[in-house]
């Protein structure tokens, strides 16, 4: 007796692309912001940006002048006089918790708000 092959058709592969698409769905959804950017110096507080407000503005460093950038909701090091500017090619960033640190400045730009939850456990 020869088995019965059973041959896939398009309803077979809708309930998994179904839980394929909730399963990635918090991935794209993922637009937590923060809302504030707070600048250290040195361990000090230094300055609190609102990240609402498109604006530019310099600092005094450890190693001299850094030039702090605010647009999109984002903020970033444009400009550093530190040797190997990582701080600058570290971009920007937007998400709580997120930092920009410039170690030979001992500067460091924090941004700090709301986080979503990851989940709950009971």
């Amino acid at each position: 007796m020869e088995p019965v092959r059973l041959k896939p058709v398009f309803w077979d592969i809708v309930p998994i692309a179904v839980v394929f698409a909730i399963a990635i769905y918090p991935v794209f959804r993922s637009t937590d912001r923060g809302s504030v950017a707070v600048v250290y110096r040195g361990g000090e507080r230094l300055a609190e940006i609102h990240m609402a407000n498109d604006t530019t503005f310099e600092i005094e460093s450890a190693v001299g002048p850094m030039t702090i950038v605010v647009e999109d909701n984002a903020v970033s090091v444009s400009d550093a006089s530190c040797p190997k500017k990582i701080c600058v090619a570290t971009g920007p960033v937007y998400r709580p918790g997120a930092a920009i640190v410039c170690a030979p400045g001992k500067t460091a730009i924090v941004v700090e708000g709301r986080k979503e939850t990851d989940a709950i456990t009971r």
